[in-house]
């Protein structure tokens, strides 16, 4: 009978031991036959590693009974994981413990680039008491620096249990950018995330710079209630932290059990954080500014380098770091662009580039971000085109409670909440994308209502469109308009050179004669008997002074007399007018000289002098002074 194996041999196929072991057959060599008669020995075939795809480590048997090696892998590689076998992976890093390291408190790295909680010591004790760090004892720790560590930015453990704040990087650098964590470096740091570094609720840093937050406890569990800072546990032993335990004197400092501590304020010419450590006061040179905006409980401005940094409430993403916890100090933009204007709205944020393009972020359920879109943002979101002149650069932006407008040359455009008709297109529906208005020329925009100084050939008229329930347009009827409306104007009154939407008023003026209409419940109309219904002469104006801009605040004013002098007047219950006290003022007071530029928000005010210093005073309940501390009734000024 003929085999199988015979008949492959008839048919001239020659396999391998390999095959014909799969195919259940003794091996047969080429060319021979298995009803020759004559015992052959079979013939091994070896094989090599790309046989068996492999291109590191050895294999046992090369087919042959012997073992076949198949070389190593570079540094940063190694041979096989769980999945795949002798061949070169990337690297794993098997991360230690605190009790691998000999650590029993503080903060360790876990030799991943990440850090290690290793708990907190008993009474009596301190971390690194014993001379060593990390580890309990009843002496003095030495703490180590920055320097020691050889890191040059974010935070990282000082050995005695107390956090470090090793700075920030300059333009063009991110922390960990250069592949090593806390050290600054050109190439693209990776934050970590809260699951990375251990944590489920409070703030901690997210080893590029910023902060992470990451939530709050569900009742009964508190954040740091087991003992560890950062994480959710039912008991009640963790211990917050100080701002003395800290080392920290000014700002807010969060405790690590999910609270903020105020740590106070500096005393001039000293600053917070002005000698380059966080929430600590220092003597060094603070930062230059250009560009400076209110908004109603965020702040941001332009540095003199052409970085954009916000602080203050971001519970919709205004302060634009990619993240929605708020922030007492400045935090930079999360973008790489170089900006020369911004304007901070209500829950929102537009800048300009220095090449003309419009970013805006935040809140966007009414389309302020003029993205095409009713979706938030916590970055900068380009600006959608708009349908007419699209390639023009913008040049103005300014951003109301939930609406936006621009200039583009001397056109104005207007997109967002236009429930009262502040857009001035004509009707009451909102706009997601910038849409071209009738008239142009000078823009304010206030918190409801908008308003042009647009020439003609006889003068220059004020017209304001939107919300008209105080008379804040400058017309008695109706209580709300969808296209501009021109607001009255006193006998014989030329023209108008300025004009300044707020809240629920408005101030017009041209020189020494500066009038205001709208509502008075604050003083804001600089006049204590002034009705509102028709514009009416702020008293000092009597005087002949000469008044080249004037800002308005949601229920506070403020106006610059030529070169650059300041006064204000209206509400002041939380310092915003920066006189020194809280006391309302009917009429205009004099807030000192030297100011080059000033923005109001709903209770705040900020300004930049002559030599780019900023300052701010009035509310800080939100952290929107960017000092890190409480309130202030005179301008102070930021790191």
């Amino acid at each position: 009978m003929t085999t199988f194996a015979s008949l492959l041999s008839l048919q001239g196929l020659c396999f391998g031991p390999m095959i014909l072991a799969v195919l259940g057959l003794s091996a047969v060599a080429c060319g021979s036959s298995s009803d020759s008669g004559a015992s052959q020995p079979p013939v091994c075939e070896s094989k090599s590693c790309l046989d068996f795809f492999a291109t590191c480590g050895e294999i046992p048997d090369n087919g042959c009974g012997m073992p076949l090696s198949c070389g190593t892998c570079a540094a940063d590689q190694q041979c096989g994981n769980a999945v795949t076998k002798n061949a070169c992976v990337p690297r794993e890093c098997l991360p230690t413990t605190c009790q691998a390291l000999g650590k029993n408190c503080g903060e360790v790295d876990n030799g991943c680039g990440q850090p290690l909680q290793c708990g907190s010591c008993g009474q009596g004790e301190t971390c690194g008491g014993k001379g060593v760090p990390n580890q309990c004892g009843a002496g003095t720790c030495t703490p180590v620096t920055c320097a020691d560590l050889g890191a040059s930015c974010g935070v990282v453990s000082d050995g005695c249990s107390k956090t470090l704040q090793c700075g920030d990087c300059k333009a063009g650098e991110t922390c960990g950018g250069g592949g090593k964590s806390n050290v600054c470096g050109a190439g693209a740091c990776v934050p970590k995330t809260c699951g990375q570094v251990g944590a489920n609720c409070g703030t901690t840093d997210d080893g590029c710079g910023k902060t992470l937050d990451c939530g709050a406890c569900s009742a009964p569990q508190t954040c740091g209630g087991g003992g560890t800072a950062n994480v959710c546990g039912g008991g009640s032993t963790c211990v917050p932290k100080t701002c003395a335990s800290e080392g920290k004197n000014c700002g807010e400092l969060d405790d690590g059990c999910g609270a903020k501590v105020p740590c106070g304020t500096c005393t001039a010419p000293m600053t917070c954080g002005g000698g380059g450590v966080p929430l600590v006061c220092g003597a060094g040179a603070p930062a230059t500014w250009k560009a400076i905006s209110a908004g109603s409980f965020h702040s941001c401005g332009v540095r003199a380098d052409g970085s954009l940094w916000c602080w203050g409430n971001n519970d919709s993403g205004q302060l634009g770091n990619g993240t929605n916890a708020s922030s007492p100090l400045p935090v930079k933009v999360s973008s790489n662009e170089t900006w020369s204007a911004v304007a901070a709205g209500g829950l929102h944020t537009c800048a300009i580039t220095t090449q003309g393009k419009l970013y805006c972020w935040g809140s966007n359920n009414e389309g302020q971000l003029g993205d095409l879109s009713y979706n938030s943002h916590n970055t900068p979101t380009l600006t959608e085109p708009s349908v007419e002149e699209p390639s023009l650069a913008w040049e103005e932006v300014q951003a109301g409670a939930k609406h936006t407008c621009g200039r583009k040359g001397w056109y104005v455009y207007c997109f967002g909440d236009n429930s009262r008709g502040q857009l001035a297109l004509g009707d009451y529906d909102s706009r997601n994308q910038p849409t071209q208005v009738i008239l142009s020329g000078i823009l304010s925009v206030g918190m409801y209502h908008s308003c042009v100084i647009t020439s003609s050939a006889v003068n220059d008229t004020v017209f304001c469109a939107g919300a008209n329930d105080y008379f804040q347009l400058g017309q008695l009827s109706p209580s709300q308009s969808p296209s501009f409306l021109a607001a009255q104007s006193p006998n014989s009154f030329p023209t108008w050179q300025y004009v300044a939407a707020g809240g629920r008023h408005t101030c017009a003026g041209y020189l020494s004669q500066l009038y205001c209409w709208g509502s008075n419940d604050k003083a804001q109309l600089g006049s204590p008997n002034a009705s509102g219904q028709w514009p009416e002469v702020i008293s000092f104006s009597t005087y002949g002074i000469s008044w080249v801009k004037v800002i308005a605040g949601d229920s506070h004013m403020c106006a610059m007399q030529d070169p650059d002098k300041l006064f204000c007047w209206g509400a002041n219950d939380a310092g915003q007018l920066g006189i020194g006290n809280q006391q309302q003022k009917d009429e205009p007071v004099e807030v000192g000289s030297g100011w080059k530029v000033v923005s109001l928000g709903y209770s705040h005010s900020c300004g930049i002098k002559n030599d780019g210093s900023l300052l701010c005073w009035g509310d800080n309940s939100e952290g929107q002074l960017g000092l890190g501390g409480g309130s202030v009734n005179v301008p102070t000024q930021l790191p």
